[in-house]
């Protein structure tokens, strides 16, 4: 089963109320970067050296949430060779951003090795972690739900209308409940 299916089967919106497929879109991609935010996909690549200081983040970088965890230059040597966080820093220009190495100008021919974290996607979520995940996203549109009653009025007679703040509520608990499973 996919998030969206877990999400759908959680939610029961049987009122139609979160009719576009983006409400659970938007939710899948808010749960899994509160996801990414505690268990962080660790990624390692080499990037080319260029003659210069500057290298060309990796091509995965997402720019509000990645984060270098380290540099290895040169590769290869036991114990690796770790550069410190003041050997490099993030360089922000008008057009990018780089890693900018003080001392160093590692050669065309050399790589650094670049240990960097970025968001989980569905396809990137461990197995056991799916459920918990798909509950945080459940809990966000149980929440878009009783946003949705709590502004809605009924105009008609008062022996036929919904009792909304109820309603309101009762999905306010519910997200609460798939919250706490969600980040237990």
């Amino acid at each position: 089963m996919t998030l969206y299916d877990l999400i759908i089967a959680r939610v029961k919106d049987d009122a139609g109320k979160l009719d576009d497929p983006a409400d659970y879109n938007n939710a899948i991609t808010a749960a899994l970067a509160r996801y990414s935010k505690g268990k962080p996909r660790v990624l390692v690549r080499d990037l080319p050296g260029t003659d210069g200081h500057d290298l060309a983040l990796p091509v995965e970088w997402s720019p509000d949430f990645s984060e270098v965890r380290s540099l290895e230059y040169p590769i290869g040597n036991v114990p690796a060779d770790i550069l410190q966080p003041g050997c490099w820093a993030l360089y922000q220009s008008p057009s990018s951003t780089v890693i900018r190495l003080v001392d160093l100008s590692p050669a065309a021919t050399e790589s650094v090795r670049c240990t960097f974290s970025v968001l989980h996607t569905e396809a990137t979520l461990p197995a056991t972690d799916i459920e918990p995940v798909a509950d945080i996203a459940a809990a966000i549109c149980l929440l878009q739900l009783a946003a949705a009653y709590g502004n809605s009025m009924d105009s008609t007679i008062q022996a036929d209308s919904v009792d909304h703040q109820s309603k309101t509520d009762q999905y306010r608990r519910l997200a609460t409940e798939l919250r706490r499973k969600g980040l237990a």
